[in-house]
């Protein structure tokens, strides 16, 4: 679960009450061949809102990473001679370069975005420093800059990323990984039916689902458990989820460190029920009538191109 700033959550909420729950069909960009891309305002506003959020998560996670392996790299035996002792400190450090060379190229893209969490940016070695402003302010630039319907210029870092909409009263999602680093999910589910915590017996919660028959985003743990997600964060918290690119990082090194895995998730009313058939097109044929009460999102993924996610 991620907090943010109220300018993100005002920017989330009208957008999935408005945009999302007047498009004609389950997704934005529409899935047509041919149909033209527009971004409205509020499109606009609200990917720069869970770009913001995604960049800052990601910040954080690559810092804690390159700060731990700061604070490693001095450690092992000394050597009484002078020589030796440098050949094994040079080693060590190459070694350290190798290990976390892919987490160093996404904090220098990261660098060059001038977005995520600026505080912690500077143009040195020095990955703890902490410098700048912290209003997020410089997160609302650059993306939409040259064409108002394309949020990055050519080169840009992450421009792989893409924004979506969705209307699960008109599509639904199988169960599946992203192939990202990050995605960032916020869920307007028309009616409240978020708590202060949930049930871990995945057996009532997806009960609970079919007793109200909406869609709901689940979320599979390491055991196999699924679990509601949506009952468990508010409306002033985000959902990231690692993507499958972030466990290549540095051959799964930064996420196994910290015990952090891609997760099977899906948004239906039972995430057991047998596969969908062309479920881009058509709502869980398990949920009530259709557009009462079903849910609505918004969701970011991050990608940035490196060798290890070609």
């Amino acid at each position: 679960q991620q907090h943010y700033q109220p300018w993100i959550q005002n920017a989330l909420i009208s957008v999935t009450s408005h945009d999302a729950s007047t498009m004609e069909g389950f997704r934005f960009p529409p899935m047509e061949a041919g149909r033209p891309i527009v971004y409205t305002e509020s499109k606009r506003l609200a990917f720069r809102a869970l770009y913001e959020v995604a960049t800052n998560c990601l910040s954080g996670l690559l810092l804690r990473s390159l700060s731990e392996n700061v604070r490693g790299g001095g450690c092992g035996s000394s050597s009484s001679s002078s020589s030796s002792s440098g050949l094994e400190t040079r080693g060590r450090e190459e070694k350290k370069e190798l290990r976390t060379r892919d987490t160093r190229t996404l904090y220098d893209a990261l660098l060059r975005t001038n977005c995520g969490n600026n505080k912690h940016y500077n143009n040195n070695d020095d990955y703890g420093n902490e410098q700048g402003d912290d209003d997020g302010s410089c997160c609302r630039h650059g993306l939409f800059r040259h064409d108002v319907n394309e949020p990055f210029e050519k080169g840009m870092p992450f421009s792989q990323s893409f924004f979506n909409l969705f209307n699960y009263g008109r599509g639904s999602l199988n169960g599946h990984l992203d192939r990202s680093l990050l995605t960032v999910i916020y869920s307007n589910t028309m009616q409240d039916t978020r708590s202060s915590s949930s049930s871990n017996d995945d057996n009532d919660n997806i009960t609970h689902s079919s007793e109200r028959r909406r869609s709901a985003l689940w979320v599979k743990d390491h055991k196999g458990t699924w679990h509601d997600a949506d009952r468990i964060v508010r409306r002033d918290q985000a959902i990231v989820m690692v993507g499958e690119d972030l466990e290549r990082v540095d051959g799964g090194a930064l996420v196994s460190s910290m015990g952090l895995y891609a997760a099977e998730h899906a948004v239906r009313v039972d995430p057991r029920g047998e596969r969908i058939e062309r479920s881009h097109f058509r709502r869980d044929p398990s949920c009530e009538s259709e557009g009462v009460g079903n849910r609505l999102s918004a969701a970011l993924i991050l990608r940035h191109e490196l060798e290890c996610t070609r």
